[in-house]
């Protein structure tokens, strides 16, 4: 006998925070088209590799929020019959592509600045020095935005990732154009850029990581199929469980599958037991989409009994 748990509160709670993120990352992209812009200027006449990078990794911000408004919509579609679970990977998928993205523009930074080394232009600290402060408001804007939803949505943590490290690269082109203002060593320049390129690979590790182990349909991180087993049978009337599974569609919905196994009880209380389940599946691990298959010590309990005497059989 097996049973299948979804929750509409959740469906409900699910497509709100689908609409709000949506909202939020069109302002980010408004600010990051901005920035990008204002970077590309100020890089442009100050002679600043570390604005022209920023302004590059702003780029591919843009690119990264127009990818995450393309998840996050997909994720809010609605199961078909040939997508049973939905559209909740599509999200997954995209943020990959997004972090293998940066270590591209990474690369990129990485073979600039070297060549910079060696044949150092003269920088204009102060614009540079200007253009990062605005750089750094603008970022944080977006780090704000972005921030609430970055912990239970992989495709928005990519997302929010890619702005918070153009927010800890503006901090080092600040430092940077301080540094050349101070001394007049136009090669911090190139290493700021380094900075940048560091911080950008650095970023994409946690990401490509979560992404692969949910496409592997490993269990979530923190979640292990023996804490989960032995929960189950702190239930009252569990006698034993196997064949567990636990995978991710998303980073904020995971799914299970398990056959549990009672002794003698009557229809009524395996529901109840099942219910029971349910409730502690969800509300100790967060697990809102359950398949539990509940087998029988003894099956035949169950069973209508008839006496048969010893009537005669039918001629």
């Amino acid at each position: 006998m097996g049973y299948y748990y979804g929750m509409a509160g959740h469906d409900h709670s699910h497509q709100h925070s689908i609409a709000e993120m949506s909202a939020r990352l069109w302002i980010a992209l408004v600010i990051s088209a901005l920035l990008f812009g204002l970077e590309v200027a100020g890089g442009v006449y100050s002679n600043s590799l570390a604005l022209i990078s920023d302004a590059g990794h702003l780029l591919t911000d843009q690119f990264a929020i127009l990818l995450g408004l393309v998840g996050v919509m997909q994720a809010g579609r609605a199961a078909t019959p040939t997508m049973s679970y939905g559209y909740h990977r599509m999200g997954v998928l995209i943020a990959v592509i997004n972090a293998l993205l940066l270590v591209i523009v990474a690369i990129i930074i990485f073979a600039e600045a070297g060549r910079r080394f060696f044949q150092p232009l003269e920088v204009e600290s102060g614009l540079m020095l200007l253009v990062a402060l605005g750089g750094l408001a603008g970022n944080v804007i977006m780090v704000m935005l972005l921030h609430k939803h970055s912990q239970t949505s992989l495709n928005m943590k990519a997302t929010f990732v890619h702005v918070a490290g153009d927010a800890f690269s503006s901090v080092g082109i600040i430092i940077g154009g301080l540094l050349i203002m101070a001394t007049g060593q136009n090669w911090i320049d190139p290493l700021v850029s380094i900075f940048i390129a560091i911080v950008i690979t650095y970023s994409t590790w946690g990401i490509v990581k979560s992404g692969v182990r949910i496409f592997m349909e490993a269990a979530p991180k923190g979640l292990d199929t023996d804490t989960v087993s032995k929960a189950i049978l702190e239930v009252q009337g569990v006698s034993s469980v196997h064949d567990l599974h636990i995978w991710s569609l998303a980073p904020d919905v995971v799914a299970l599958s398990c056959h549990v196994q009672t002794d003698n009880h009557t229809i009524g209380q395996i529901i109840t037991l099942r219910e029971e389940v349910h409730q502690m599946l969800h509300n100790r691990f967060h697990i809102s989409h359950t398949t539990i298959q509940v087998e029988f010590t003894h099956f035949e309990s169950l069973m209508p009994i008839k006496s048969l005497g010893n009537n005669p059989p039918n001629s």
